[in-house]
């Protein structure tokens, strides 16, 4: 995918901002589009965007400036815990009838998770490419890497 192999040229907390900005409106946009279904429905797809959107926004952050495919995975054990946690506690709020009424969500379809799933992650994945600060006024342009000659 040629946009992976473009670095965006901004500073990282502008980068953290937009990508949490983009996040935020894909899950109001599912909220409103799901009302139709009900409004515990809605929520629900709603807050699996918000969730994921953070979990794909905790591995961009990860990767700084680079480009996610030079990031390794994670050896240590608290980061898997964390995330796993964290991915599991919608479903779990889901499932459990006082944990759901408490938080006024219900269960979604799959199609409605994989949309939900689809808009977080898309709404960080412009990161996917990494990012890089931006030139200073009358700085010189970086000389390409010989990886991109080859094109």
């Amino acid at each position: 995918m040629a946009f992976l192999d473009e670095r965006i040229e901004e500073s990282p907390k502008l980068a953290t901002a937009r990508a949490s900005r983009t996040d935020t409106a894909a899950a109001l946009g599912l909220y409103v589009a799901g009302l139709d279904a009900g409004e515990a429905r809605a929520r629900g797809a709603a807050l699996i965007a918000v969730i994921a959107g953070g979990i794909a926004l905790v591995w961009a952050e990860r990767a700084l400036d680079r480009p996610w495919r030079r990031v390794a995975l994670p050896r240590r054990p608290r980061f898997w815990i964390v995330v796993v946690l964290a991915a599991l506690t919608l479903p779990v709020a889901m499932l459990v009838p006082p944990l759901a009424g408490a938080l006024r969500i219900a269960a979604v379809p799959w199609t409605d998770v994989a949309l939900a799933l689809a808009a977080a992650v898309g709404a960080v994945a412009w990161r996917a490419g990494g990012i890089r600060p931006p030139r200073a006024e009358g700085a010189a342009a970086p000389a390409p890497s010989p990886a991109r000659l080859r094109h």
